[in-house]
C-alpha cells in the first residue's frame, strides 16, 4: 500500500529532482500547505420524492457554507430525485449508489470522494436535515490537527486505533521514538527563501534561489521546521469512513492499528498497517514529506485530499493573520504533547545547488548531442 506508492515518488525524486526545471527546494509538506488546493469531496442529496421547500433552502444553505460559495467546505452539492424517470435512466457511478441509498419518504445526504480520486465508494450517509449539516460542518472544521500544521509541524501521524491496547500503545509509542529521531536528524533542504528574506543552508543569495526556481520562496510566515506530531483518532466517523476507503483491503484490517502520515491543507499518505508501523516505513514517509519537491503537479503526488472546513488562505496569509485568528476546537482528535525541538546540524560543504544543477544539466545536453551526433553519422554511411 503505502510503501507502493512512497517508492514510487521516491524513484521520481531521484531521477528529476536535481534538473534546472525541477530545483524546487521547498519540502514537499511545505508545498503543498501553500500551493495545492483541496479537491472537492461530492455529497449527493437523494429523495424518492419532490423535495420540499425546508429542504431545498436547507440543500441551498449548505451550498453556500462550500468553497463553490461563500464558505470553505470542499463539497460540491447536489441534489437527486429518485422518481425522475429521466434522470435514473442516466444515472451512473455515485449518484446510482446514492439513488440506490434511497430509502421512502426519507431524504438522505450521501458522501463520496472527489472525483479525481477515480474512487465511486459510498462514503457516509444519514438523514438529510439541519443536525446532520451542522454535523457535516462542524466534525470537519478540523479533523487533522490543523492547528498543529499551522504553526509549523511537517506531519501528522494520524493513528487509527485497532481497540487492542496492547497493539495500539506499541504502534504510538515506535510513532513517537521514530519521531523523535527523525526530527533531530532530518534537515530542511537549502536553498528556499524564508519571508524575512533568509535563505536556508546559507549558499545560495535570494537571487541565485530564485532563479532555480521561483517557488522556493515561501508564501507564508508559518515556521519552517521539521516538526512531527502523533494524534491517535477517537470520534470522527465522517473521517474514519474516508481513511479506511482509501484501500480495498483497509476495512478488512480493523483489528490492526493504522498510521496515516497526513500534511498539506489535510492531505493524507495510504497507511501503515500493523506490523509495517516500524522505523523502516516512517523514516519513508518522513524523507519523502520532508524532501525538495521534486514535482510541483499535486496530481502526480501520492495521497489523497480529506474533508474539511477551513479557510486555509486565510491561515496561510502571515504569522500575524494566524497569531490573531483562533482556531476552531479540535474534533475527534485527542492530541498527545509533540516530540523536543529538532536539534540544528553542521551545514556540508559543497558547491551551490545552482552550479551543480548547471554541471548535470549541461552533461544531459553533451550526451543528448552525442547520441545524436551518432545517429546521424550512422545514417550517413549507410
Amino acid at each position: 500500500m503505502m510503501i507502493r506508492h512512497l517508492i514510487t515518488a521516491a524513484i521520481l525524486w531521484t531521477a528529476f529532482g536535481p534538473l534546472p526545471s525541477r530545483a524546487c527546494s521547498v519540502p514537499v509538506f511545505r508545498y503543498a500547505l501553500e500551493r495545492w488546493d483541496r479537491d472537492l469531496f461530492q455529497v449527493i442529496i437523494v429523495k424518492s420524492g419532490t423535495f420540499s421547500e425546508e429542504e431545498i433552502a436547507l440543500a441551498q444553505a449548505l451550498k453556500a457554507e462550500t468553497v463553490l460559495g461563500d464558505g470553505f467546505l470542499n463539497t460540491h452539492v447536489s441534489i437527486a430525485n429518485v422518481m425522475d424517470a429521466s434522470m435514473r435512466d442516466t444515472l451512473s457511478g455515485m449518484y446510482r449508489q446514492a439513488v440506490e441509498a434511497a430509502v421512502p419518504e426519507e431524504t438522505l445526504l450521501t458522501l463520496f470522494y472527489p472525483s479525481s480520486q477515480g474512487k465511486k465508494d459510498l462514503l457516509w450517509k444519514t438523514k438529510f436535515d439541519q443536525e446532520s449539516v451542522d454535523q457535516l460542518l462542524e466534525n470537519t472544521s478540523r479533523n487533522n490537527s490543523t492547528d498543529a500544521i499551522l504553526t509549523g509541524a511537517s506531519t501528522v501521524f494520524l493513528l487509527l486505533d485497532s481497540g487492542n491496547a496492547t497493539l495500539d500503545d506499541a504502534a504510538f509509542e515506535t510513532l513517537q521514538t521514530e519521531a523523535t529521531r527523525l526530527q533531530n536528524t532530518l534537515e530542511i533542504p537549502e536553498g528556499i527563501i524564508g519571508t524575512n528574506g533568509e535563505v536556508t543552508g546559507g549558499r545560495l543569495t535570494a537571487e541565485e534561489a530564485r532563479a532555480e526556481d521561483p517557488s522556493n520562496q515561501l508564501k507564508s510566515g508559518i515556521p519552517l521546521k521539521i516538526a512531527f506530531e502523533i494524534l491517535r483518532l477517537t470520534d470522527s466517523p465522517i473521517l474514519r469512513s474516508i481513511l479506511l476507503n482509501m484501500e480495498a483491503e483497509l476495512k478488512a484490517q480493523t483489528d490492526q492499528p493504522m498510521a496515516f502520515p497526513v500534511f498539506g491543507r489535510g492531505r493524507v499518505l495510504p497507511p501503515m498497517v500493523g506490523e509495517a508501523i516500524n522505523a523502516e516505513n516512517i523514516t519513508l514517509a518522513a524523507n519523502y514529506l520532508c524532501g525538495a519537491c521534486s514535482c510541483q503537479m499535486k496530481a502526480q503526488n501520492p495521497g489523497m485530499d480529506t474533508l474539511s472546513n477551513l479557510d486555509w488562505r486565510s491561515y496561510l496569509a502571515g504569522s500575524e493573520v494566524i497569531r490573531e485568528k483562533e482556531l476552531p476546537p479540535l474534533s475527534g482528535i485527542v492530541a498527545h504533547a509533540p516530540p523536543p525541538e529538532a536539534k540544528s546540524a553542521p551545514q556540508e560543504a559543497s558547491s551551490p545547488r545552482l552550479i551543480r544543477n548547471t554541471l548535470i544539466a549541461g552533461s544531459a545536453l553533451l550526451l543528448t548531442l552525442a547520441v545524436a551526433s551518432a545517429l546521424i553519422t550512422r545514417n550517413t554511411s549507410r
